[in-house]
Parts: C-alpha cells; structure tokens; sequence
C-alpha cells in the first residue's frame, strides 16, 4: 500500500505498507524470517475489530524494529548507537493467535495477533498483519534494500509448511478485510457538513486539533464541534484504541482544513503552517549510526475525508527546513497557487493540497500530524493528551499553527520568508 496503490485508511506518503489477511489453524504459528530494512523505522502489527461498535482495522498488537532480537550472529541496526549498515542483520518472528499477556510478560520475538489477554481461539479466526517500512535510504528500494520476510507455518501435528503450500494453508489473501464502518458513506459525510457551514465545515480558523482517540470519536468530535451537538461530544467514548489500522508506535493530531478561508473570495487561498520540529535522528542519506531524537520520526500529511481516507501529500522530518531557532514553515496550497518564495531555498517547506474531500468539495482537505515513538522525556507530544482540548496546552509550541493567505501576501513576506 502506498499514495499510488491501494490508497486508504490514511497512509503516510513516506512509508510503504505491506498487509495480509489470513485464517489461522487451531494450533498453528506463523514464522516470519526476514532481514532488518535499512531505513527509519520497521514495525509489524496486528489488527482486530469490535463487533459492538462495527469498527475494524484496531490495533491489537505492535512488534517495533528496535524489540526485535536479532538472530544469532546478526545486529540490530534499529538499536539506538547500532551501526545501520552491519551486513548481517537477520531475525526471526513468530506470530500467534493469542492477546498479548496483560500483565507485560511477553515472550520475545512474537507479534500477538488478537486484542491483548485475548486467550488462544478454538476455532480457526481471521488475523490482519500490516508490516511498514518508514523512510528507506536513498537508493534502497520500498522495502529497505531487503527482501520481505520468508513465511511458513507450523502444524498443530508438528508438521511445517512454505511458500505456496504456507498461504495455501492460512487462505492468505494480500488485502485488508474492510467490512464495517472503516470509512464514511457519502450521505452520512453529506449529512454532517451540513451541521455547520456546509462550505468549510468541519474545518475552524484558526486551526482546531484534536488528538487521534478512535475512529468513531474523532469522526463525530469533529463534525460536532461548533454546532448544536457539541455539547454530546463529552458522552462518545473517547479511549485512546485509535482505528483506521493505525500503528501502536505513533500518534496522530488531525485538523480539518479548508481554502475558502482567506482573503481571495474563491478559495484560492495558501494555508501557511508553523510550528516547532521535534528532533529526530537523520537516516535517509545512509547514516551508519542508530542516532537518538525526541521522536523517531515525526510527519504532516495533508488527507481528503473520512470518506475516502485517501493522502494527497506528505512531509517528513527531514524534508522540512528548520530554522535556527527550531522553527518551521510549511505552505500547503494548489500547484499553480503556490508562492515562488515557497521553496527550501527560502526556509519554506510546500506541500499539494490535493484533490480536497475526494467528493464534491475541493477546498476541503484533512491535515494529519504523526509523532512516532516519542522518548519517554518527550512531553510536549500527541500521546500526553489525555483529554479533548488539552491539545495546546500539552503540545505548547510544538502545536502546529496555521495562518490562511493568498499567493502575494505570503509572497510579501520575501526570502527567506519572514514570520
């Protein structure tokens, strides 16, 4: 899965997703044996659904590059201080039909594929695996310059299976089973915009983020804020499961946007974004050391709609200029909209607004901020936002904040671009 293939449930343009979907044996174990991506970040994770509220795609377990114990003989490049280009960096993973232990007490190397203290099933159940490879080195190919990971199973009987005769056994399909509610109908996106102002609803100015809870709360949080049903945002369930089969390792900020604020009358409008960068370590152009961060990696996407959960456009970490103070600039606009002093040249990151909702508004759009793996002295992040509405207290500078121009206002600003 990427922006031009199998497009949906937001993906980050900067990442490749390899899924499958498949029918577990009583007794059986999946193997996986592979080689640690050269690359920014690797992680496999499991998913399940909630049959009381019809959501799919809710992480269930995460298996993070770091976690894993290389095989014998081999290193772990993804170990913070780890040479990244050591030559043998094999493991092996084992994933089973079981819910993590409650109680933390995990085995090593295993991907448990059912919601945690979930006991093995006695049935054969349907298991969901997404492996992601973030921000490959230059020159590398989606995977990280490695092949994908060999599979085989094991038997309850003892007996092992590969290749065609393993998928065979597991009816191993390369998709996502996407039944129930992973995305909008047009009429029920239809019926919430028009709760507010049916041009930008639900976008604000100036901006307004929330903190990626769970599908079912953040659709509704969003759509009901400023409107009449505001006040029953605070009866939605708002646990922190997240959905849309999201990655356990990062966290997300979503703000709706919309071009017809500003002062050009049609919408042609540039959205300017500022923020504070996290730090993160540097791996795109080869680096032989694991380095450190406040993040492992951090990202801003710009989205259509629940509707589609289709990306447009993408920018990480290090294809932001930072100024010296820590700072960043980010214009999202349409291509022949776009400002001549938008450029890396002139400290100013530009981004394509895209294709708007994906259904009949084209100045709609969905802005996503993803922090990933943040340090554990790392405060100022999505994750330590328990409630909604504490977004800019938590975040402080490093909320993103958003001004709506034309072409020549920002242009005025010269270059570099001032604030």
């Amino acid at each position: 899965m990427t922006r031009a293939v199998n497009n949906t449930q937001y993906p980050d343009a900067d990442a490749t997703y390899w899924f499958t979907s498949y029918t577990l044996p009583v007794g059986a174990t999946v193997h996986l044996s592979g080689e640690f991506a050269h690359a920014r970040y690797e992680s496999f994770n499991s998913y399940s659904s909630d049959a009381a509220t019809d959501q799919i795609g809710i992480p269930a377990d995460v298996l993070t590059d770091a976690r894993i114990a290389a095989a014998p003989g081999s290193d772990n490049p993804f170990v913070e201080g780890a040479r990244r280009d050591t030559t043998h960096r094999s493991f092996e993973v084992l994933l089973t039909a079981a819910g993590a232990p409650q109680d933390g007490s995990r085995a090593p190397n295993v991907l448990y594929t059912l919601p945690a203290g979930s006991p093995p099933p006695s049935a054969p159940v349907l298991q969901q695996v997404i492996l992601r490879v973030y921000v490959p080195d230059r020159g590398r190919n989606a995977a990280g310059g490695v092949d994908l990971p060999a599979v085989s199973v094991a038997l309850a009987d003892g007996s092992v299976l590969s290749g065609d005769a393993a998928c065979a056994a597991l009816q191993a399909t390369p998709a996502l089973v996407a039944s129930g509610k992973g995305r909008l109908d047009v009429e029920t996106y239809r019926q919430l915009v028009v709760l507010g102002d049916p041009v930008t609803h639900p976008a604000f100015d100036p901006l307004r983020w929330q903190r990626f809870f769970n599908a079912r709360f953040n659709v509704l949080a969003a759509f009901w804020s400023g409107t009449a049903m505001e006040p029953q945002i605070a009866s939605l369930d708002a646990a922190p499961r997240k959905g849309f089969f999201g990655n356990l390792d990062a966290d997300y900020g979503i703000a709706s946007v919309n071009r017809h604020f500003g002062p050009d009358t049609n919408g042609h409008n540039v959205l300017v974004v500022r923020g504070r960068a996290p730090a993160t370590p540097h791996t795109s152009n080869g680096e032989t050391v694991m380095g450190g961060g406040q993040v492992r990696y951090w990202s801003i996407c710009q989205n259509e709609s629940p509707v589609t959960t289709r990306v447009s456009d993408c920018l990480y970490d290090e294809q932001i200029p930072v100024a010296s103070d820590g700072t960043y600039t980010i214009v999202i606009s349409l291509p022949g909209d776009r400002p001549a002093n938008a450029t890396a040249s002139c400290g100013v990151a530009w981004m394509d607004w895209g294709a708007g909702d994906g259904v009949d508004r084209p100045e709609a759009g969905t802005l996503i901020v993803r922090h990933m793996l943040a340090a554990a002295d790392f405060a100022t992040t999505w994750a330590r936002v328990a409630v909604l509405g504490s977004e800019a207290a938590v975040l402080g500078d490093y909320l993103p904040q958003g001004q709506y121009l034309d072409r020549a206002g920002f242009e005025q600003r010269g270059c570099p671009a001032a604030g």
